[in-house]
């Protein structure tokens, strides 16, 4: 039997509905949901019922402006549901329609971690998390801002500060009189700390490196800071190029596009609530200084090294060299001698035996 459509009574002008937002909803239901429509100053009430339910469900009108009503709509069961107000007489007039879906899940938060001092932008996800209606931190009642994205699948919100550091904070979303819990706990850290910047110009543009202290476990990106230079009295917008990150110190890179040749006076970093002014720290330059130094000279010492090492070993290979050109040259003359010496005492031999033989023919003559 159709609710909407079981009692209508004689009034003069019947009660009409226009739209009920949400007109989506999970099936813990929705508190605060909005009616409009027409001659609504005699409603009493909402009456709600599926198409396989035997019973019908009623919530009671909180604020009735005669074009309005604000009312509770009960949790109920995933699917459609129809919608007709009760009046005062007993009667209900109007048709509308309202559809039950899946409860909100929070899947995880990203970053999972935030500075005491609150304000990061934080992204829950999940589905159907456009029926979330609060977002709660455990550590205090505050309420938190968020966004939701309309495919439900992202929460955006702002963490909230706290005066102490380090700790973990649950986060959990309110849907109708239900509370659901993300797996993901918020850990608190301390501030981060901005140490010293230094600039290097270019044709067009001046490159700032900033130095970022117990920033470690924050993993701090471009979407958490906004980075000015001061120059000349004029605050320059510096374009986030990268962050480097390496053990206990992040660098920030950031590009200012200008073709002044002013120095840059003082850095101004936002993050959060918060905004840090960096000066110039002479120690820092001097500490640089002495750093660039000590490389330009261990280059020195060290390309002097590897030259000296290199004149050695070619000296050594000119001398081996020679010095086999000498044995190969001694060794060359000592096999020819040796080659020789036998020719010459065979023919020292002959001439001694024509000599003998002259001799002993001169006698006999």
């Amino acid at each position: 039997m159709n609710v909407c459509f079981a009692l209508q009574t004689g009034v003069n002008s019947s009660p009409e509905i226009f739209s009920i937002t949400p007109s989506e909803l999970s099936f813990y239901g929705k508190n605060n949901a909005v009616l409009t429509g027409r001659n609504l100053g005699h409603v009493i009430g909402v009456r709600l019922q599926g198409d396989l339910d035997c019973s019908v469900k009623e919530a009671s009108v909180r604020l009735n402006t005669g074009a309005s009503l604000t009312f509770h709509i009960p949790a109920g069961d995933k699917g459609r549901v129809e919608v007709c107000l009760l009046l005062r007489d007993g009667g209900f007039h109007g048709n509308a329609s309202l559809t039950y879906l899946s409860a909100p899940v929070c899947a995880s938060i990203a970053p999972d971690s935030t500075w005491a001092s609150g304000k990061r932008k934080m992204n829950i996800s999940g589905s159907n998390l456009e029926f979330a209606e609060e977002v709660t931190h455990s550590h205090t009642n505050q309420k938190v801002t968020f966004s939701k994205t309309d495919d439900g699948a992202s929460l955006q919100f702002e963490s909230l500060a706290t005066d102490r550091d380090p700790f973990s904070s649950s986060v959990t979303l309110r849907v109708a009189n239900h509370t659901l819990a993300c797996p993901t706990a918020i850990r608190y850290l301390p501030d981060p700390q901005f140490s010293a910047f230094y600039a290097t110009p270019a044709p067009d543009h001046l490159l700032l490196t900033i130095i970022l202290k117990r920033a470690e476990e924050l993993q701090m990106a471009a979407v958490d800071l906004q980075v000015r230079g001061v120059q000349g009295g004029e605050d320059l917008d510096c374009d986030i190029r990268k962050i480097d990150h390496s053990k206990g110190t992040d660098f920030i890179t950031c590009v200012i596009q200008s073709s002044s040749d002013a120095e840059i006076t003082a850095v101004k970093i936002t993050y959060g609530v918060k905004t840090v002014l960096l000066e110039p720290s002479r120690s820092f330059t001097v500490h640089f200084l002495l750093r660039l130094i000590t490389v330009i000279l261990v280059g020195f010492t060290v390309g002097g090294c590897i030259y000296y090492y290199r004149q050695r070993i070619t000296a050594q290979k000119n001398m081996s060299t020679r010095d086999l050109e000498m044995d190969v040259r001694t060794d060359i003359r000592q096999g020819c001698a040796n080659r020789q010496t036998p020719r010459m005492l065979r023919a020292k031999e002959r001439k001694m035996l024509r000599r003998q033989q002259e001799a002993r023919l001169a006698w006999f003559q």
